[in-house]
């Protein structure tokens, strides 16, 4: 299913924005509800063509591996900056963190047959999608209460080698990238929240930014009591980690959703 919602942003190249939504097997069989993960900043198709997303998770529901579930995938594409980061930008052009916890949330809800409460509702994201993955759920901790980041990073604006401009959506205003780091926010979170959300990351231990990046945030998670799930794997940041490590990434998080009692109820 593919909707074309207002954009998120003033400018750009297109006034809409692209959201794709697979729907799982036996979707149109009965009444279920289903969890749902968010996905951003990319396409279904990159994720077809990294790992043949649609097969290995039609696999993954129908072998019982995890239970059936929604992904939600929802673009930057068309707006004002190249590299959006997901942010809320300094200078008000482009709202995309808001706009996935508030209009995305609200017409997948309104429009599919979810399980509409934050338990069960989860971020995912492979590289700059594993720093929006993190950050989304920073700032929505009662929209969103699991947070699934491959190969990503944790600190907002940062300089690297792979991540030379994600400084401009923020102004590279110290504070305005202190405001949107996964690795300030969470850890500085109500204890009532911080007990409830949960992080699951993959990153290359032998990768100096990308798991240098893990390791930091896993330490900040860890001394603020935050429940993660950390897969170290050395096949580097590419798909070819991601493909054989997500399927037990997303059953972690499905394990955590029965665990919080998501499955339990009729919906």
């Amino acid at each position: 299913m593919t909707v074309h919602l207002p954009a998120p942003w003033t400018g750009g190249k297109s006034s809409t924005a692209t959201v794709e939504v697979y729907l799982p097997p036996g979707y149109d069989k009965g009444n279920a509800r289903y969890p749902v993960f968010y996905e951003a900043p990319s396409t279904l198709g990159s994720w077809q063509n990294g790992m043949a997303f649609t097969t290995a998770m039609d696999g993954l529901m129908t072998s019982g591996y995890m239970p059936p579930a929604i992904v939600v995938f929802a673009s930057t594409a068309g707006g004002p900056y190249v590299d959006a980061e997901c942010a809320d930008t300094f200078d008000g052009k482009e709202w995309f963190n808001r706009y996935m916890a508030t209009d995305v949330v609200k017409w997948v809800d309104s429009n599919i047959s979810t399980i509409a409460t934050p338990d069960a509702r989860s971020t995912l994201g492979f590289s700059q999608g594993g720093y929006c993955s993190a950050a989304i759920m920073a700032r929505h901790p009662n929209v969103f209460s699991t947070s699934v980041s491959m190969s990503g990073y944790f600190q907002a604006g940062i300089k690297s080698g792979t991540t030379p401009t994600a400084w401009r959506p923020f102004d590279n205003d110290p504070q305005q990238m202190s405001a949107s780091s996964p690795i300030e926010l969470v850890p500085a979170l109500p204890a009532s929240l911080r007990s409830h959300v949960m992080v699951i990351m993959e990153a290359d231990p032998n990768n100096h930014f990308y798991g240098g990046q893990a390791r930091t945030y896993a330490t900040a998670l860890d001394n603020a009591g935050v429940a993660m799930a950390v897969l170290l794997d050395p096949r580097g940041h590419s798909w070819d980690a991601a493909r054989p490590d997500i399927p037990a990434m997303m059953r972690i998080a499905a394990l955590r959703m029965t665990q919080l009692g998501v499955f339990d109820a009729k919906r």
